[in-house]
């Protein structure tokens, strides 16, 4: 940091001297000085991280990016510098401030770039001169380490990879002899993240999909695939079946400093000990869905859908919401239209088509939103996902004849269960 003292010595002797007589009155300009000198940065978390990349003898906070905000107007600062060259006193308008340090701009994914934020507010009162506390930042973004087993290995070729996206849009390739950590921002709202698993084994082709829930900023998620004995159910995308030898994938959840928070040999819908009761006493919890009554893990239920009869798409009331349930979290949901009148041609006019993943509905995407289609982390790992079709009930008015949905839930355990909803719109 570039120093001024005479600057600062000058200032302070004004104040001192100023305040002796009485006489002095604050500018009419109503400005403070802030003292930036004492705004060390504490960097509480870099020295825990197991990590090749950073050391705490290692860290360079002179890069650090520092920008001051108006209370209430965080869009736009009032001032910024890089922390090397921030100056020690700085002249500011009355009023209260926040003062902001990171890093670096975070990036959606990236290798071995572990992200630290933190913040100090402060008032300026117009003639004083305030001192502003040190920033203690924190690692704020999300580390994934993935590692293969050696006799997983031994069965892959170097065509393998796992693909590991969250936030939405962030993605990293991982092959399966990958050492480096990758960090993700951890964005608000979004808590999901899927591993794609992609290669052959065996001399068959396998793609796999592992989603993860409770994702959020601090998080060390160290992830092991390895080989799974027995057969698994066929899936969708690609059987994992060969020879009686599938992949199979654990998470260990680290604090920064190592220690392990949770740790799972299946991919969890739920923390341990964190599962609700099985049999609850008071209230039912508004906030969590009911999970599927008796054995069955996946339930479909409805107050303005009749999953049994014929409905018509002009007539329904209340909005067309089918409720879909999982006690271990969906992985998949797929849905199949078949029609008299709306052909494939059709739904590709209205961005739709006449089979897709909502999971993964790839460029289908921007159609399925704009029709509010729940996608993508909205349905990977929920327990309770709204399928809501309300919008497109319009449209299906439009084509006379039968409709049918074919809907079919799929859990992280490969458990599934499949709805027939069957539309009729009349003719004119």
């Amino acid at each position: 940091m570039k120093t001024n003292i005479l600057t600062y010595a000058c200032v302070a002797a004004a104040v001192v001297l100023t305040s002796c007589d009485g006489a002095w009155q604050p500018p009419v300009d109503a400005e403070g000085k802030a003292d930036l000198s004492t705004m060390n940065i504490d960097n509480d978390d870099a020295e825990k991280l197991v990590q090749t990349e950073q050391s705490r003898a290692g860290i360079d906070t002179s890069g650090y990016l520092i920008a001051i905000y108006k209370s209430g107007e965080t869009d736009v600062p009032v001032k910024t510098w890089t922390f090397g060259e921030m100056p020690e006193i700085v002249a500011l308008p009355a009023g209260d401030y926040t003062v902001e340090a990171e890093s670096h701009k975070v990036g959606k994914a990236e290798w071995e770039k572990p992200y630290f934020t933190g913040k100090q507010n402060f008032k300026i009162e117009a003639g004083k001169i305030t001192q502003v506390d040190p920033i203690t930042c924190k690692f704020s973004n999300i580390k994934v380490t993935i590692t293969v087993t050696d006799d997983l290995k031994a069965l892959l070729t170097d065509d393998a990879t796992f693909t590991v996206v969250a936030n939405d849009e962030g993605e990293l390739v991982y092959t399966k002899d990958e050492t480096r950590a990758g960090y993700f921002q951890a964005l608000e709202g979004s808590n999901t993240m899927v591993v794609k698993f992609k290669g052959t084994m065996g001399g068959t082709m396998v793609e796999e999909n592992f989603p993860f829930t409770d994702i959020a900023a601090g998080q060390h998620r160290a992830i092991t695939f390895r080989t799974k004995d027995g057969p698994k159910p066929p899936q969708p995308i690609g059987g994992v079946e060969n020879g009686g030898i599938g992949i199979d994938a654990g998470v260990i959840d680290k604090d920064i400093d190592g220690n392990v928070t949770y740790e799972d040999d299946i991919i969890p819908g739920d923390r341990p000990g964190q599962e609700d009761p099985k049999d609850p006493v008071g209230p039912e919890d508004p906030d969590k869905p009911n999970p599927p009554v008796g054995n069955d893990p996946i339930d479909f239920k409805s107050e303005t859908i009749d999953l049994e009869g014929v409905n018509n798409p002009g007539t329904l009331t209340g909005g067309a919401v089918v409720n879909i349930l999982s006690d271990k979290g969906l992985a998949h949901l797929y849905v199949t239209i078949k029609s008299e009148t709306l052909n494939k041609d059709a739904l590709m006019d209205i961005g739709l088509d006449t089979n897709f993943d909502l999971a993964y509905p790839g460029d289908l995407e921007e159609g399925l939103s704009g029709l509010n289609f729940p996608t993508g982390a909205a349905v990977i790992g929920a327990k309770k996902v709204e399928f809501a079709i309300t919008d497109f009930m319009l449209p299906l008015s439009a084509f006379p004849g039968d409709h049918t949905f074919i809907v079919k839930a799929e859990d992280v355990e490969g458990n599934s269960k499949e709805l027939v909803l069957k539309f009729n719109s009349p003719a004119n």
